[in-house]
């Protein structure tokens, strides 16, 4: 299909934000109708002369911002509400307020997540929104998957369209992680101790409501992920800031501290942001520290289905003896927005407490999504799929290391990067300021962002990271190229 739109020429202004704009505009002046189909990135571009890549990062913008709404092999349409909403409200000046101004006597819960938020700018960093290093849509088993919806959408016994379901969720799915945890990550777990939920921040939120007061500690890595910080913070518990090395946390910090904190917050696979793995020395003493000082290890379990090359450790959840793992997981790397599920696995000291919040919190999941991920996992197409995608990964980063070498030629180094779909970049700060780094970037449609949201203090200066997962090895050349240009290296 066509699409007349009109873009600012202000070129101060990133390209695909000025065809995001375009696009809204377009909504809201009813160009662009509720439900109505956009045109795919291969025929806009061609439209408007433009980058493929910057029709794509324009629409992964307006999906993050709800604009816009994918299904999977059909197309990206206009989201009903937001289109309404957009009509409604155009030309109309704001008349919302904000949290401080509304005179509201706030609970604690929402007080400490407009702590939070404070702490943590709410502006996106450069196409930080966009590239969180997820599979696209030609990566995703999607004939495999509608295949076993269709199926299984033939076979929901009666009784599980009851509203009287187990909190917990399905218990065939279940059986069907524990299985697949068993032998992926050595881990030795009973079903029932599996609890799904939409998605990780879901579950670490349960956790935070359940484990954590203003009157008590938690500690994670730093830098570490923001999301996990931001749930923890809005239970207004305090906040210990840990270092990380190459052998990851720093449990002889943890060690020093004269009070122990309630928990502590890791992710030994894949550290987030910097990649490293926690070794195995560390991992034993981090677990024999919770034992002796009665604390709860969160294991968030990123990224560690990809590795590069890299021996596979097994999980924290596998070597624990004494109930002190909480382990979160989720099939968004893998399976990225074709399945919003997470998953906790709990101690079983810790099981009718969750049990009975989760089922005033978060009860009810579709039938039909646990039923067709269990006999996803059980006949093999998510090990299929990681081995597939894992070749995928491994080379483009390959592909990016190289491309790096020959252009940058010293200007920027990559860390030693053992899995994920995204690698940290350290550049030259005495050379190159951020500004300037993301100005090369927007212009060479060079994907990277800035490390900054990650860390409780002040970021280093030049450290970026790149997703590489999403590109294939001629795009990746073609951008560290211009963008070597651009810095005038």
């Amino acid at each position: 299909m066509a699409l007349a739109l009109v873009l600012d020429s202000d070129e101060s202004i990133a390209l695909y934000l000025r065809l995001s704009q375009a696009l809204i505009n377009a909504i809201k002046t009813g160009q662009l109708q509720a439900g109505e189909a956009l045109p795919s990135t291969r025929v806009l571009s061609a439209t408007l002369s433009v980058a493929p890549l910057t029709v794509h990062r324009s629409y992964q913008d307006l999906l993050s911002r709800g604009y816009l709404e994918t299904v999977p092999g059909c197309g990206t349409f206009v989201r009903h509400r937001i289109a309404d909403e957009a009509k409604e409200n155009a030309g109309e000046p704001s008349v919302s307020l904000s949290a401080k101004e509304a005179n509201i006597r706030w609970g604690s819960f929402a007080q400490g997540l407009l702590s939070a938020t404070e702490s943590l700018p709410e502006k996106p960093d450069l196409f930080a929104s966009m590239f969180q290093s997820l599979p696209t849509q030609d990566q995703l088993p999607l004939a495999a998957w509608r295949k076993i919806l269709v199926k299984n959408s033939r076979l929901v016994e009666e009784t599980s369209l009851e509203y009287s379901g187990d909190a917990f969720g399905s218990i065939r799915l279940r059986k069907a992680i524990a299985a697949y945890l068993r032998r992926a990550r050595a881990a030795i777990c009973d079903w029932d101790q599996i609890a799904i939920f939409s998605g990780s921040q879901a579950a670490l939120d349960i956790v935070c409501r359940v484990l954590l007061d203003k009157e008590h500690c938690f500690a994670m890595e730093d830098p570490g992920y923001f999301g996990a910080r931001r749930s923890f913070l809005s239970s207004t518990a305090g906040s210990i800031a840990v270092p990380v090395d190459e052998e990851g946390i720093s449990v002889a910090f943890l060690k020093q501290l004269q009070v122990p904190p309630n928990l502590v917050y890791v992710t030994p696979a894949h550290q987030d942001p910097t990649g490293v793995v926690l070794s195995q020395s560390r991992r034993k003493q981090l677990l024999a520290w919770a034992a002796e000082t009665g604390a709860l290890i969160v294991e968030d379990d990123n990224d560690c289905e990809y590795r590069h090359g890299a021996r596979t450790l097994p999980s924290l959840l596998a070597m624990d003896e004494h109930g002190s793992v909480i382990y979160v997981n989720t099939f968004w790397r893998t399976l990225g927005s074709l399945v919003r599920i997470g998953y906790l696995v709990l101690p079983r000291r810790l099981l009718e407490v969750f049990k009975f919040v989760k089922s005033i919190v978060e009860r009810d999941f579709p039938v039909l999504e646990q039923a067709a991920l269990a006999e996803f996992i059980e006949d093999g197409y998510l090990e299929r799929h990681i081995h597939k995608t894992g070749s995928l990964y491994r080379s483009r980063l390959h592909a990016l290391e190289h491309a790096c070498t020959v252009h940058l030629r010293g200007s920027m180094t990559l860390a030693k990067e053992s899995g994920g779909m995204r690698v940290l970049a350290r550049f030259d700060a005495s050379r190159f300021s951020n500004d300037k780094i993301i100005e090369a970037a927007c212009e060479a449609d060079f994907p990277l962002y800035s490390t900054e949201n990650y860390y409780m203090g002040v970021a280093p200066q030049g450290e970026f990271l790149i997703p590489f997962g999403q590109f294939d090895e001629q795009a990746i050349a073609q951008g560290v190229k211009s963008f070597a240009q651009l810095l005038s290296i």
